[in-house]
């Protein structure tokens, strides 16, 4: 396998700049980049986190690119990264069709449409595997898959870290299948941590990786157990092991109102092309009666690129995001 150049010189265009290309239909240039990015971190070049974020013009899904897609897969039938893109998308989709909702509240009139689109996912993350079996984001896939059905992972896990055994990527999404909500346990999550194969990982791995476990206790006690005095200080203990998105808009969500605009800041500081995090600060600075037209535009473009939050906030009335927090003070003292 050719050795590619140091990370610093390989061509890494924006997830419009693939989108272009991809709409233009020059495949041969979007296959020259994920080839050229999937060889730097073969040779060591390049990290995991920088090589996945390769796939962000199809981790999403905006409607447009489904045919661009297909038309890459039918053009480079024996690309993997064609057929995890085209999966990712697929996801993406059901995601979008599922909402951020809880599962008994998703739409109806969703529900076969979410169910083909991850039938479908699936197909393209298997037939990926087939064509490489260390496709990281195939192997996540399926188990973001599997959770999204109830369903514990260990086989795909195993799997993936068989082809990938220091894939912080693996361990994230297996973590998050062991979620209390989604049918695992706070037992099973603190057992993962301890599991031998995280020896391997870097201090600043492993730190990650119990971050990403505490912020998870945090959404389970803020929308599942009621308690945000209790999701805060579990969200400050994550975000003091390792700072993540998740951990900065999950505070945002059970913090005062002026507060959740500047965890949101963070938030898109930390990660400028997380469309959850450019969402939240959106609707935060909506709550704080900043100017609506450019929030409004930011939610727009979330909700192209298939972000369900923004989507589902679109459909709301404009002038309820403005009078929200007093309502709910309102609500609060009605309550109590």
């Amino acid at each position: 396998m050719t050795t590619a150049a140091p990370s610093v010189t390989l061509p890494d265009p924006t997830r419009d700049e693939l989108r272009a290309l991809l709409l233009s239909g020059q495949f041969q240039a979007v296959q020259r980049v994920f080839d050229g990015r999937h060889a730097a971190h073969d040779a060591g070049h390049l990290g995991e986190h920088d090589l996945l974020r390769t796939y962000r013009v199809a981790r999403s899904y905006r409607e447009e690119l489904t045919p661009a897609l297909r038309a890459w897969v039918a053009a480079g039938p024996e690309s993997a990264p064609a057929q995890v893109a085209l999966g990712q998308h697929l996801l993406g989709q059901g995601l979008k069709l599922r909402t951020r909702r809880l599962g008994r509240d998703i739409p109806e009139a969703n529900r076969d449409a979410m169910a083909g689109a991850w039938g479908a996912a699936a197909h393209q993350f298997t037939h990926a595997l087939t064509l490489d079996p260390a496709a990281t984001l195939a192997h996540t896939g399926l188990i973001t898959l599997q959770t999204l059905q109830g369903d514990r992972a260990w086989d795909e896990y195993a799997r993936g870290l068989a082809q990938a055994p220091t894939s912080l990527a693996l361990r994230v999404t297996m973590l998050r299948n062991l979620r209390t909500e989604w049918g695992g346990s706070d037992h099973d999550q603190d057992a993962f941590l301890r599991r031998p194969e995280h020896d391997q990982l870097s201090p600043d791995d492993r730190a990650h990786l119990a971050a990403v476990r505490t912020a998870q206790h945090a959404h389970h006690l803020a929308h599942f157990k009621h308690d945000p005095r209790g999701a805060r200080a579990a969200y400050r203990r994550s975000l003091a092991q390792w700072p993540t998105v998740d951990a900065l808009t999950g505070l945002s969500d059970v913090s005062p109102l002026f507060q959740r605009r500047a965890l949101t800041a963070r938030a898109v500081a930390l990660d400028p092309s997380d469309d959850s995090a450019r969402a939240h600060h959106a609707i935060a600075r909506l709550e704080t009666w900043a100017r609506a037209a450019p929030q409004l535009a930011i939610l727009a473009d979330c909700a192209a690129w298939g972000e369900p939050y923004a989507a589902d906030t679109l459909d709301l009335p404009g002038w309820l995001w403005r009078w929200r927090p007093l309502l709910m003070v309102l609500v609060r003292r009605l309550q109590g």
